[in-house]
């Protein structure tokens, strides 16, 4: 998914969340947690390519282009998300729960995206252990090519 959109939605998130709740600090990590969960494809970026300068922009179109050899993403897995939340449900941390929202928009958007954009790919890409199960090797789990970009 384009970053714009997940911006767009982590902004609005983050005021309906201060609305809420009155609360700047759970309004700002709920903005920053849906935009800076993309961190992760720097690194698949910085992996492949290594340390280039190249924009946002360069960034994410080597992941939705197929130019990435293998896809690692690993902050985008429902595993971790699974485990995430039940870490703060146990730990019951009180702004917590804007975290796990916002991380959980996020990865559901970006799964909607990438399965209907790349129409071959199995709904399973965004579990760890599938990607795992599939060497990471983009071409095992990418067929076709978003036509964001």
């Amino acid at each position: 998914m384009l970053v714009k959109y997940h911006v767009i939605v982590s902004l609005s998130g983050g005021v309906i969340i201060y609305l809420l709740t009155q609360s700047f600090l759970k309004a700002a990590l709920f903005s920053s947690a849906g935009i800076f969960i993309d961190v992760d494809h720097f690194f698949d970026y910085i992996r492949n390519w290594g340390w280039k300068i190249v924009s946002l922009r360069d960034v994410m179109k080597t992941f939705y282009t197929q130019e990435l050899k293998k896809i690692y993403i690993i902050l985008h897995s429902y595993e971790l998300f699974i485990v995430f939340g039940l870490l703060l449900w146990y730990l019951k941390v009180d702004w917590g729960w804007v975290v796990f929202l916002s991380l959980t928009i996020h990865l559901i958007m970006d799964h909607i995206y990438f399965f209907t954009h790349f129409r071959s790919n199995s709904p399973w890409f965004y579990f760890l252990s599938y990607r795992v199960s599939k060497g990471f090797k983009t071409e095992k789990f990418v067929k076709g090519k978003s036509r964001d970009f």
